[in-house]
């Protein structure tokens, strides 16, 4: 398909939506820039704050969040005359990206419609020479099909830029320096914002599906115009799973009953019938093909996977079918489980204990 993947039922007769995610879900920022160093650093102590009016319930999430940490100590200390909350762990088995990750990840999940016309608006982003800042058209074959994609900017690009380099604080003399600022969750925001505020429609933005090249050190992006207020909201999700099947390690997305009856209603709306279906292709004959419209699966803002929509979902499933690693599903189905932060969580410090 040239905007979404398409829905694919599962063997149950169609009870499941699957959400075929071509993107690794363990981020803090937007994925083309941000990276985790892989290296365990145990004894570990971390001091947060939070809105002091709803630090018990960022206390609950939290804990939540870190229930299957070994070592894991949570309580609250005073610093600076302000209640803070103190993580110390002894963990051999997550490093600091990690912990990092599930501290601190707002856990906002959301269902957003792509955009009904996202097939003419996305083109606006594949124009050569009128692309986002940070990014270039590239023409590749995924999935036997060959057509533009967007990479993101090497340090020569930038270099053939330098006044956009010079709008994001960039040092292009020393490379290192450079490869250090592009992975600073700062730089990931210039380039969100970026890409919000890029010919915006009237009711949505700019937004990147990561797909799986056929190079495996290639990194390419779909743009995908999807709405900004979410359809539905990861509070319609009762609890997530890890699923083995044939190998794959997929995450499993089992609604509410209320959750339930919202995403069928939402599903039927977006079928090629609903009232919230795509514009419709024409055939050769000059006959309106109707399509339905792309569900795209957002959190914290980035953009996980846009399935279309063909027919309505009513059994309470969703199937992300990315092959997870075990770290990067424990993750996911840890933040959707623990629910999103009532307020905004920040890291003061962190130091390594002795």
């Amino acid at each position: 398909m040239n905007d979404t993947e398409p829905y694919l039922p599962s063997s149950a007769g169609g009870r499941r939506l699957r959400f075929t995610a071509a993107i690794t879900v363990v981020t803090v920022v937007l994925l083309v820039f941000t990276g985790c160093s892989g290296k365990p650093d145990n004894d570990q102590r971390h001091t947060l704050a939070t809105d002091l009016a709803t630090l018990d319930q960022v206390m609950a999430v939290l804990e939540h969040r870190l229930a299957d940490v070994s070592g894991a100590s949570i309580e609250t200390t005073i610093l600076g005359g302000e209640r803070r909350i103190v993580v110390e762990t002894s963990s051999r088995l997550i490093d600091r990206a990690q912990l990092e990750e599930l501290m601190l990840r707002p856990g906002a999940l959301a269902f957003r419609r792509v955009d009904g016309d996202n097939r003419t608006l996305s083109k606006n982003a594949l124009i050569k020479g009128k692309t986002p800042n940070g990014f270039k058209v590239v023409e590749s074959k995924i999935a036997g099909y060959t057509k533009d994609y967007l990479m993101a900017w090497n340090l020569q690009d930038w270099r053939d830029h330098p006044k956009v380099a010079e709008q994001f604080g960039l040092d292009l003399q020393d490379e290192a320096a450079f490869e250090a600022a592009i992975h600073r969750p700062a730089f990931a925001e210039k380039i969100e914002q970026t890409l919000r505020e890029f010919r915006p429609a009237t009711n949505s933005n700019l937004m990147l599906k990561r797909m799986k090249a056929s190079k495996p050190d290639e990194v390419l992006y779909e743009p995908l115009y999807v709405e900004v207020q979410p359809r539905m909201t990861g509070s319609s999700v009762k609890k997530a799973e890890i699923e083995l099947s044939a190998g794959e390690r997929f995450v499993l997305l089992t609604f509410t009953p209320q959750g339930r009856k919202e995403f069928g209603t939402l599903s039927t709306r977006l079928g090629p019938k609903g009232d919230l279906a795509a514009t419709p292709l024409i055939d050769t004959w000059g006959k309106p093909l109707p399509v339905g419209a792309g569900l795209a699966l957002v959190l914290d803002g980035v953009l996980l996977t846009a399935p279309l929509i063909n027919e309505p979902i009513l059994g309470g499933e969703a199937l992300i079918t990315e092959d997870f690693s075990v770290d990067e599903a424990a993750t996911l189905v840890q933040l959707l489980n623990a629910g999103q932060y009532p307020a905004p969580v920040t890291l003061l410090s962190h130091e390594k204990l002795p």
